[in-house]
């Protein structure tokens, strides 16, 4: 998703990795509130400052993969094609930049 030609989004969530919230999903009887969980600020930073809890290493490893997209070939308007599979577990493509100095 970091990769991909365009503008990556992440929803909160997803940058944190929480946990699914199947109390909500009762509930509400929506499916979708699975991972529309309310998270305070103080929650938050609870999560984040413990370095060996899922959501503080996701954030961070998610973190070091969105400073490699600041490199030139992973500009939103970067050349991508997509190239053909070696087989149908691999999903492969090739970025070039702008002014095409980078691969």
């Amino acid at each position: 998703m970091v990769s991909v030609e365009g503008i990556p989004a992440f929803y909160i969530h997803s940058l944190v990795a929480t946990r699914n919230h199947h109390e909500d999903v009762e509930k509400t009887g929506k499916k979708r509130a699975i991972n529309r969980r309310k998270l305070n600020y103080e929650e938050l930073e609870q999560m984040l400052r413990d370095p060996n809890s899922t959501e503080s290493i996701v954030l961070k490893e998610l973190s070091k993969r969105i400073q490699i997209r600041r490199q030139k070939a992973f500009h939103p308007n970067a050349t991508q094609y997509t190239l053909h599979p070696l087989n149908n577990a691999i999903f492969a493509f090739w970025r070039q930049s702008i002014y095409r100095e980078q691969n």
